[in-house]
Parts: structure tokens; sequence; C-alpha cells
């Protein structure tokens, strides 16, 4: 056995979880890791931001449905990445952030050191599941294997390891045991019959499928016809469902029907969700579902963690386990199936949620078809927080899964872009969008370069309402004149130029459409502005 750096060691111990790709910007604090990569098939991602290399390890553990992997300095590397790691965090996604942190005999002493922050993880706490200092060398094997379980058996969400300068450089013999999978929870024998036994009776149920879902997104259909159960999505769940399945209502709550149809259901299986304010129209599910908040209805909830069995709004139900593991059982139990009942009433109230998206979103729907148009089934589409996509998206059908990239719960600005860009590098076979607004693109534009670098043709559409459009409208609800939100944003056919990427300037939906296909079929990305007027 050969001694190791600490940089060594974990480069090794993430080769040995097959990680193909990681994203960061390289400094001093963190050269041991860089020494590591050097001699390995990793391949490094350079960005041009922290938060760049956040989303885009972000978009590419959607994309891939594998961990995200982003390196950064401690100190102002941490604090860059910070953002990103929040989002990862509410829209539970596999994120792993491995920063430098202080050396272990500073630690706490604030001795003024370069990147130093004298406790780094008190500060990410609160945006991780985990926040872990390496304490020696030998911790590092352990941590690393600890957060790929947790992402595979618990809830994903970003885990933080900050390795002390010290330990990077020391070396050591070190044992890198093998990864030894724990089995997953099943849900148990009992919680399993009362649900089958609500399901079997049911008249009306709703299937409500969150972003955990998405394992089981080959069985959930088939469950749904067996029960002969109406459909819904969250936002962060709307590629766990086929879009164009004759059960599927929609995502999300914003609607009046959709809210209507749940609440007039007599039994709602969810799963994977943690049925957050984000998802139902800033609104507590408690006060949207005050039946079932009652227990007047049942509410049969299915997850990988025990605390979100009973978030927001308590189960009758509890099945703690996987989401492929749980419907696979259900469907194994419920041998009466109820497939020939009408489709009718799923129909009707989906046509009533269609005329109500279009009351709101009728300047967006033909933009966003013609995107639709041009990206094939098996197309990725980042979209960013941004006016279009909150009225738009029901106009949007997403057929496959890990093709839905937005940043539903913690609502950042400047996401789809390198989101994109990280799905591309997970999946360069399938075509890929970014959707975003002008002032969220000013957030993260320098990322065109690192498309450019890697020949990742990518259409980039840049919606330019000339400010924060969303905030505008709202202000102006209020009876307010709009402040701070009106801006101008540099001429984008000069910053196409100097990032050495395309440009377009449709008039129509149909010249949109046609500029979609082009782009995809380029080696660099392309920026279509849309000027909406």
């Amino acid at each position: 056995m050969d001694k190791l750096t600490g940089g060594q060691v974990l480069v090794r111990c993430l080769e040995q979880h097959g990680v193909r790709h990681i994203f960061g910007i390289p400094g001093d604090v963190t050269v041991p890791i860089y020494e590591a990569l050097q001699k390995s098939k990793i391949n490094h991602i350079t960005t041009r931001h922290e938060q760049g290399a956040g989303f885009m390890a972000d978009g590419y553990a959607r994309a891939s449905r594998q961990p995200g992997i982003a390196v950064v300095i401690s100190g102002p590397g941490v604090t860059n990445i910070a953002t990103a790691m929040g989002e990862a965090y509410t829209d539970s996604v596999p994120l792993l952030v491995l920063s430098a942190d202080v050396a272990t005999t500073s630690y706490g002493k604030q001795a003024d050191f370069n990147h130093e922050i004298s406790d780094q993880q008190s500060l990410t706490a609160a945006i991780c599941a985990k926040s872990i200092r390496i304490q020696s060398i030998k911790d590092i094997p352990i941590s690393v294997n600890d957060a790929f379980e947790h992402f595979r058996i618990r809830w994903p969400q970003t885990i933080h390891i900050g390795i002390p300068t010290d330990i990077l450089e020391e070396s050591d013999l070190v044992d890198i045991p093998s990864f030894t999978q724990t089995p997953a929870a099943v849900p148990g024998a009992d919680q399993i019959q009362k649900a089958v036994d609500i399901l079997r009776g049911a008249d009306s149920p709703i299937m409500i499928l969150g972003g955990g879902s998405y394992r089981a997104r080959h069985l959930t259909p088939k469950l749904a016809e067996c029960i002969g159960a109406s459909v819904v999505t969250t936002m962060n769940g709307k590629d766990s469902f086929p879009n164009d399945h004759e059960l599927y209502l929609g995502a999300g709550f914003h609607f009046a029907s959709i809210a209507d149809a749940v609440n007039n259901s007599d039994a709602i299986l969810a799963v994977g969700t943690q049925f957050g304010r984000s998802d139902f129209a800033a609104v507590s599910a408690m006060d949207l579902l005050p039946q079932y908040a009652a227990r007047q209805k049942p509410l049969i909830r299915a997850d990988v963690t025990r605390t979100q069995l009973h978030a927001n709004i308590p189960a009758t139900v509890e099945l703690l386990g996987d989401s492929k593991t749980t419907i696979t059982i259900l469907l194994e139990k419920i041998t009466i199936g109820k497939e020939s009942r009408s489709r009718a009433p799923t129909q009707r109230i989906k046509k009533e949620v269609e005329k109500q998206a279009r009351e709101l979103g009728a300047n967006y729907e033909p933009w966003l078809k013609a995107v639709r148009k041009s990206v094939p089934n098996e197309g990725i589409i980042a979209i960013d927080s941004t006016l279009i996509a909150y009225l738009g998206f029901p106009f949007i059908d997403i057929p496959m899964e890990g093709s839905w990239l937005y940043p539903s719960a913690f609502g950042t600005l400047g996401y789809s872009l390198p989101a994109a860009i990280g799905a591309k590098i997970a999946q360069p076979d399938r075509p890929a969008i970014a959707i975003i607004g002008d002032g969220g693109f000013l957030f993260t534009c320098t990322e065109l370069l690192t498309a450019v670098e890697n020949d990742i043709g990518l259409p980039v559409l840049v919606w330019n309402d000339r400010g924060f459009g969303t905030i505008r409208m709202n202000m102006k609800s209020r009876g307010m004149i709009p402040l701070g939100v009106n801006f101008s944003i540099p001429n984008l056919t000069d910053v196409a130029s100097g990032f050495g990427s395309g440009y377009e300037n449709p008039k129509t939906p149909d010249e949109l459409a046609n500029c979609i296909q082009v782009a995809l079929g380029q080696n660099s990305p392309t920026i279509i502005e849309v000027i909406y007027e």
C-alpha cells in the first residue's frame, strides 16, 4: 500500500463511485486535489464562477440522475457557490460540494489566513443536508462513502465536505474500502395493506407526484390506470410522469381547476413531495387541502425520509421507502384494477386547466409552443425563474424523465444557462435548450465561455422584457409605480461576438422555432433574443 495525499485519497474515492465529471475553479488551497485529478480519468470542467459550477453540477445531476460534483476553494469559493447549494438543497438534488478548509492548527482562531472562514460548517449548515469538516486523512473515504449512500437511500440534498488544507497535503497509508450498499427501506406490510385498501375503495383518487418519484416513472402510469387516478405533479416533478398521458392534469396547484379536483377527490397518494408552498401557489397545504389536513379524507404519503411523511400536512398512511420499490409493491397488491373507469372527468378538468392557463399566459403560449415544437422529445429544457416560466410552463409538455430543469423552490435567477451546460455534459447526445429572462441572463452569462470551450451546441433563449418583469407586474398589481425593476442590458449581438457565440433575433414564433433547430445543430452556443414589448 502506497502513501497517498489527502487530495489523492479524495479523487480515488470519487473514481470508486464512478464519477466522470467535476465542475469547479482551482485555487492555491485546492492544488493537491487538482494534482490528483491530473492522473485521473475524471474530467474537470472549468467554470467562470463558483455559482456556475454549482448550477452545472445541479443540471448534471438532474439530467443524469447521478450526483453532481463541484470543487471550490475555502472562503469566497464556498460563499460564491452557496446559492447553488441552497437551490439543490431545496429542490432535493444530489449535489456534492467539496471544498478546502482552514488548516487543523488554525481552526476557529481567525488567524487571518487567505480564504479563511473561521467556521464554514456553520455557514453552510442551513443549505445542506450535511456539512462535514474532515478531521483526519482517514476520514475522507468514510465521509465520501456516506455522502453517496445518503444520495442513494435517503433524501438527496446538498452535502458539503470541507477538507483542511494540511490534510489535503498530508501523506499517509490510507485504506479505501470498497463501497457496500445498505439496503433501502421497504414500507411495512401493514401500512402497504392500509394503502391498498384505501386505493381499492376510492372512487375519485388523485396521485400527486413530486421530484422524489422519478425512479418510479415507468410504474406510476400503470398504477394511475389501475386505480383510475388523475395525476398532478409538482413543478419539481413535472418530468416524473408523461405529460401527454390522458390521466395527467398538470403541474402545481396554481390553477383553480387542479386545486378543486384535488379537494374533490376521496383519497390522495402523494409520492416524493414535500407539499411545499412553492407548489401550492404560496398557500400552505393545510389551508389548500382542509379536509385532508383534518383527516376527514385519507392521505397516503410515500417517501424515502421519515420526516417527510408528515411534513407540512400529516399522512393517514405512511409508506417509508424508495418510490420504485413502493409503487412496485402497490402494483403487486392491487390486483383488482379500474382501468375501465371513464377518463372523461379527467379530460374535462384538463380542458379547464388549459383554459385557465391561456387566460394567464396567452402572450407566451405561441412562443413556448414553438420551443416545444423545435426541441425533440428526448430534449432537455432548462428554464429560469422568469415570467415566461411562471405563466407559460403549462404549454411545455415533457415526454421524458430527466428533461425538466427548473429552480422551483429556492427560486434563484441565472440557473438555467449553467444548468443546461451541465445537462449537456452529462447527456451529450441529447439536445438541450436554456430559457432565461434578461435579468437572470446577466447573473451567469459568462458561462457561455464554458459552453464554447466544451463545444456545446446550446440555444439560449433570452426573453428580453427590459427588466425584472415578474416583480414589475406584482408592483403594478399593488398600485405601485415600479421601482428598481427597469434596467438596460448590453447589446447581445456584441456579447455573443465577444464570447464566441452565435446570435439570432427572431420576430415571430415560427422564426424562433427555425432559430432553435439551427442552433441545436451547432457546436457552440447561440443567444436567441426575443424582445418582448
